[in-house]
């Protein structure tokens, strides 16, 4: 079923966020942000800088990987804060399984990136803009901002925690 859901992003995005569950979390709920937590510790300037902070690879990589895990729930518990203001009640679960997957189109954005590194290692050693970069930078800038679209979508779509109370007749 979660697999079936990362392509019915693109194809059913209503649907999907509508069929993630609010009582359990999907494998994307942390494996995607904890990726781009990390990807962002590692990426140059900001790895020379958090490096020469902790001073070993492996505690930065440590270090970076709890505060990445204590991260994701909190900002899903700062976001349900948030979305009361207007009326919404979501469970962290179902906040963090959204997150997750809006950012499955980032995630196609840099595994199409990664495969070509992967094939012309050299581009990123170029001089100047080619169009095959350029093409990934706006194709960056476009996963981004759709990412963004979806989880405010996947919000304002998945219908409120309705909690029964026991009440005496």
């Amino acid at each position: 079923m979660q697999l079936e859901l990362v392509k019915n992003v693109f194809i059913s995005p209503k649907e999907t966020f509508k069929a993630l569950p609010s009582d359990k979390l999907f494998l994307l709920a942390w494996l995607a942000p904890f990726y781009f937590g990390i990807a962002r510790i590692y990426r140059p300037g900001t790895y020379e800088k958090a490096l020469s902070a902790v001073g070993n690879e492996y505690l930065l990589f440590i270090l970076g990987s709890i505060f990445a895990l204590v991260m994701i729930p909190l900002s899903a518990l700062i976001v349900k804060l948030l979305i009361r203001i207007f009326g919404k009640k979501l469970t962290i679960k179902k906040l963090m399984n959204i997150y997750g997957y809006a950012l499955i189109p980032r995630i196609v954005v840099a595994i199409f990136a990664y495969a070509v590194i992967f094939v012309n290692p050299n581009l990123l050693q170029e001089q100047g803009m080619n169009p095959l970069g350029i093409t990934i930078a706006v194709a960056g800038v476009g996963a981004m901002l759709y990412t963004i679209f979806l989880y405010i979508y996947g919000i304002v779509v998945s219908p409120s925690v309705v909690k029964a109370h026991n009440k005496p007749l």
